[in-house]
């Protein structure tokens, strides 16, 4: 839909730039590490072809359910990997091959949990909601603090689209609302326990985030000093400074947006943030549907942690992340009531059942 939308000429901007740059990285591929590294890092080449071919794909509303479809069964999965993980290999060090172990099976839990209220199955909520939960416990565990805000703000918007949705009755809402005190009332009475975590000794403030990002920052700042590499940025092959490293230079930001720029400078990162938030914009104010805000909100979620961490990379997450902003884009979706997609949503509960 993106020539009929009245931003064409920032996507064309975006598409001929992104073009560009891979085009002039293939050229510079003087070796088999290039090649390898294509199809086996995560942050090379694949994340800024990603957008090129997602953008010119047309998804329509049978691409969710089947994604519902699939997706709700497979977290039964996910909980049993992470009630594992819990029971029998709680482990700091680990952190990370244990996340991946439990996404190996999660296909689309923070889109999930944004539209299960839509489904007639309370169990759908029950488990996507303990999902999270144990998902932001085991963060705090493990010292990710970007994880447990993500975790965190994404249960939030979860409540905040219940409570403003037409589906949900007014007994409903008061359930909510007790719950929601409930809730509160338990982080304050075990609150302790919560502060003794690892992210809790690692700290929230701004000094602790300067602390683990300071250095990064002021490497990237006395390196990228002159005017090209902001407006163009080093290329996908670009390096920059890095006072940590043996080697004198890395081509990675701990960051979502100064990767971008290292990449392709304030030319690739203006549109990037345009389509980002328009997206944002007629997904949550121009839609009329639950599902439409829910993957809007995602998008937002997205440039908003892109300040802590969010590089551009090559998964699930962010191929999810482009799809949700061309669905955002597409009339004929936003159009879509919530009452037929209730319907449609419940049609497939009933093939799964």
């Amino acid at each position: 839909m993106i020539h009929q939308d009245g931003f064409s000429v920032i996507f064309y901007w975006f598409f001929g730039y992104s073009a560009y740059l891979l085009i002039a990285s293939i050229f510079n591929f003087n070796a088999l590490i290039y090649i390898q590294r294509t199809f086996a890092d995560r942050t090379f080449f694949l994340p800024y072809l990603i957008p090129l071919i997602v953008l010119l794909i047309k998804f329509d509303i049978s691409f969710f359910l089947t994604l519902f479809r699939y997706a709700v069964p497979l977290m039964f999965l996910v909980l049993f990997v992470q009630l594992f993980i819990f029971a029998f290999e709680l482990s700091p060090a680990n952190w990370l091959e244990q996340f991946e172990r439990i996404n190996l099976f999660n296909i689309g839990s923070s889109f999930l949990i944004l539209i299960s209220h839509f489904s007639r199955r309370k169990y759908v909520s029950a488990i996507l909601i303990l999902h999270y939960i144990l998902f932001i416990i085991l963060a705090l565990v493990y010292g990710r603090r970007g994880g447990a805000i993500s975790g965190l703000l994404l249960l939030l918007f979860m409540i905040f689209l219940r409570l403003r949705s037409p589906l949900i009755n007014i007994k409903k809402r008061v359930a909510m609302y007790i719950m929601g005190l409930l809730l509160v009332v338990i982080v304050f009475s075990f609150g302790y326990l919560l502060q003794s975590t690892y992210a809790f000794e690692r700290g929230f403030s701004k000094d602790a985030f300067e602390e683990s990002r300071g250095a990064v920052f002021r490497d990237f700042h006395e390196d990228f000093t002159s005017a090209s590499d902001w407006i163009f940025g080093r290329g996908i092959m670009g390096r920059v400074y890095r006072s940590f490293y043996s080697g004198g230079s890395l081509d990675i930001v701990e960051q979502g947006f100064l990767t971008v720029i290292l990449r392709g400078g304030l030319l690739y990162l203006i549109p990037f943030v345009l389509i980002f938030f328009r997206a944002i914009y007629l997904g949550f104010f121009k839609s009329n549907n639950d599902m439409i805000k829910a993957l809007s909100i995602l998008v937002f979620l997205h440039i908003l942690l892109m300040f802590y961490f969010n590089l551009p990379d090559y998964s699930t997450y962010y191929v999810f992340i482009w799809i949700a902003i061309g669905a955002c884009y597409n009339p004929n979706l936003r159009a879509i009531s919530n009452a037929d997609f209730y319907k449609a949503i419940n049609s497939v509960d009933r093939k799964c059942n």
